[in-house]
């Protein structure tokens, strides 16, 4: 049997950005932790380079649509800190840090 469990992030950002799950059923997903994140972006850096490039998350996420290919593309930019055309490990995880600070 083949485990979808790795999958379950990028189902998630699909049900939530075609608008399948409100935002009461958002808060019910656990919290994202380092450890979490860390898996999830090794399986978004396909070729294992240590950074996340624009079509490697546009391709993972399976867009099909010019509303969702934008919508990632501006969230990679925000993700991208300094602006290179990549996200590392560093500038991925960098949310769960400050929220951890909070």
């Amino acid at each position: 049997m083949i485990s979808l469990i790795k999958y379950a992030p990028y189902i998630l950002t699909i049900l939530i950005i075609s608008g399948a799950l409100g935002a009461s059923e958002v808060r019910a997903v656990p919290p994202r932790t380092e450890k979490s994140q860390t898996a999830l972006f090794n399986t978004y850096d396909r070729n294992k380079d240590g950074k996340i490039t624009l079509q490697e998350f546009l391709d993972l996420n399976d867009c099909r649509t010019q509303s969702c290919r934008d919508y990632l593309t501006k969230t990679f930019r925000k993700m991208d800190l300094n602006s290179d055309g990549a996200i590392t490990l560093e500038e991925y995880l960098a949310p769960v840090r400050r929220k951890g600070k909070n």
